[in-house]
């Protein structure tokens, strides 16, 4: 897969050194330097990184770009991607100017390398690549670096609550999200959920059935259960030793199904009785 960059240039007064440049042929008075490397937006299947090259010309005479050429190895992610782009971008006497270009990495379409980007959090970038100018000069540039990935939708437990009401009972009430961290939509295919309180199941559900979460959301779904009274699940033995503690435990168990691959979670927790009415 193959992606074209994108590139934005400004001139600008100062800007830090970020890596040695390897300076090639007439062009030795010229430096150009990788200034950053940052994580950008995609979407799920895919990952993104801009790159910040800085030029400086400390000559009296302005100095065009005529190409760049660069490689991003990412290793295991999506291996060396290439990618090259005309500029006709000047660089004035005495000054430096910054030139930005945008490359797609592609996550892997097999299951198991899929998570293991994900259970990582970060892709490696060993970037190298070359400046050509319009005189016939070239500038080298290499940097190796870390990114962060776009995250997974997640499932958690938002709030627990119990509280005893009169002599025999209580009230449980267990809030759920789902929760997607991206700056884009995700899609989930659906998500499985099943609840236990004091190891009892009390609650088993299937949400979000084709749902797009849109950017920084959450869904969100809550699970309401009486223990003890007439008709519980639960003995009045069992009722009493909850009241004895003061507390009851719960357990959230499920799956959250994407198109490339299934999320399992699992979380528990102990619950405070809070008095009722």
């Amino acid at each position: 897969m193959r992606f074209l960059p994108v590139f934005s240039a400004f001139l600008i007064s100062s800007l830090g050194c970020a890596s040695t440049p390897k300076n090639t042929g007439p062009a030795a008075e010229l430096a150009v330097e990788v200034d950053r490397v940052m994580p950008q937006a995609e979407s799920i299947e895919a990952a993104a990184v801009e790159i910040t090259l800085v030029i400086t010309n400390p000559t009296d005479s302005p100095v065009t770009v005529k190409s760049v050429e660069y490689e991003i190895d990412t290793k295991e992610v999506a291996g060396v991607q290439k990618g090259s782009a005309t500029s006709g971008q000047a660089v004035q006497a005495q000054q430096k100017s910054e030139l930005k270009f945008r490359q797609v990495i592609p996550l892997p379409t097999e299951a198991e390398a899929y998570k293991a980007v994900f259970a990582r959090e970060t892709m490696p970038i060993g970037l190298s690549g070359v400046v050509k100018f319009s005189d016939g000069s070239e500038l080298e540039f290499e940097r190796e670096a870390e990114v962060a990935v776009p995250s997974l939708p997640r499932f958690i437990v938002n709030d627990a609550q119990a509280a005893r009401y009169g002599s025999d009972g209580v009230d449980v009430a267990i809030f759920l999200r789902l929760v997607n961290d991206n700056v884009f939509g995700v899609l989930v295919q659906s998500a499985d959920y099943t609840v236990y309180v004091n190891d009892k199941k009390v609650r088993s559900d299937t949400c979000a059935v084709g749902t797009r979460l849109v950017a920084g959301s959450a869904e969100e779904y809550e699970v309401s259960k009486t223990v003890g009274g007439k008709g519980s699940d639960f003995s009045a033995a069992e009722v009493k030793e909850i009241f004895s503690k003061g507390q009851l435990s719960y357990r959230v168990e499920g799956k959250i199904e994407l198109a490339r691959i299934t999320i399992p979670f699992s979380f528990d927790g102990t619950i405070q009785l809070a008095t009722g009415e």
